[in-house]
């Protein structure tokens, strides 16, 4: 197996005021780890667009991407990561271990690495990378902005080349992925408990091959928004950065899981309903060289909403459903 050297960053804010009791929101803890999901997959899809939304010099970028730097040029971006139970099991375990035994590390107090943790899960790997993610507080913090924060500084780490950090979102090699976000009380030292978020993401490429089609269904209102195009002196880069990962409409408010999603592999001949998850994502394995379509019905099943024909690509392919 081959290790690999990951960031690790810390993300706190302290405001130095009476501390609020912690209270859940309604994005839970699953719907956290799906929106991070959802951003890390969306950055892949667009590199370039993605740094210049955040504001990453390009040449600072290519220096941290080394020879992989032409990843940037890409038109239509990296194959989106897939979700992997196994690898969100093996991040979970991993949360709650520095969570219970108070540390904050890529490997537990006993030397295990990320690597061992997730070949141990039973995970079979040719490759594995991992980051970590901590955003503590004393006032409450929404979780989406929770999210959107650590997400920005796992792509600033990795971006950076002074840091030298392995790469995990713009990696060419990784094709599945688990994420793990709990809310929690969390602290290294028995003096300094705050609430906080605790990430642990880990990345895979499977000894077996997999191939997976997924996506989110989402409602896009009456007027889908304008596909905004920002240059480095245009005015409209605020509102370039504020809808680069929802370019077509997407945000978690807007998921939609008043449906039913239905695939059928038109070569193989079998058919069947397709559960959704958090912010009404779904995903579903398809051999590759095979036609398929997949189909959105009403909660009724009484109207076809959208319907699509494909072929099995031996690459993972990312559709959104959008629903008027």
């Amino acid at each position: 197996m081959m290790k690999i050297k990951i960031a690790r960053y810390i993300l706190t804010i302290q405001v130095i005021i009476s501390c609020f009791a912690f209270e859940s929101a309604a994005f839970n803890d699953s719907e956290a780890s799906a929106y991070l999901w959802k951003l890390i997959n969306e950055a892949r899809s667009r590199p370039l667009k993605t740094i210049e939304a955040y504001g990453i010099d390009h040449e600072i970028a290519r220096r941290a991407l080394g020879e992989d730097m032409w990843i940037l040029e890409l038109e239509n971006g990296l194959p989106p990561l897939a979700w992997h139970g196994t690898l969100s099991e093996s991040a979970s375990a991993h949360n709650n271990d520095m969570i219970n035994r108070r540390y904050y590390s890529y490997t537990s107090p006993e030397e295990v690495s990320f690597n061992e943790r997730i070949t141990n899960s039973g995970y079979d790997a040719l490759l594995t990378g991992e980051i970590l993610g901590i955003l503590s507080f004393y006032i409450y913090v929404d979780p989406v902005k929770a999210v959107e924060g650590i997400f920005e500084n796992m792509l600033r780490d990795e971006l950076n080349p002074e840091l030298g950090y392995a790469k995990n979102i713009f990696n060419k090699d990784f094709t599945e992925i688990g994420i793990s976000f709990i809310s929690t009380a969390f602290s290294i030292s028995k003096d300094s408990i705050l609430n906080a978020y605790l990430v642990t993401a880990d990345f895979a490429k499977p000894v077996e091959v997999r191939n997976y089609v997924f996506g989110n269904i989402y409602n896009i209102g009456e007027n889908k928004p304008e596909i905004l195009v920002w240059s480095k002196n245009d005015a409209t880069k605020k509102e370039y950065v504020k809808n680069l990962l929802s370019y077509s409409g997407w945000s978690p408010e807007k998921a939609n899981d008043n449906f039913i999603l239905r695939v059928n592999n038109l070569t193989q001949g079998w058919s069947f309903e397709v559960p959704h998850g958090s912010l009404a994502s779904y995903q579903i394995q398809i051999p590759a060289n095979t036609f398929y379509s997949i189909e959105v019905f009403d909660i009724n099943q009484e109207s076809l909403l959208k319907r699509i024909i494909n072929i099995g690509l031996n690459v993972n392919k990312m559709v959104d459903f959008t629903i008027n």
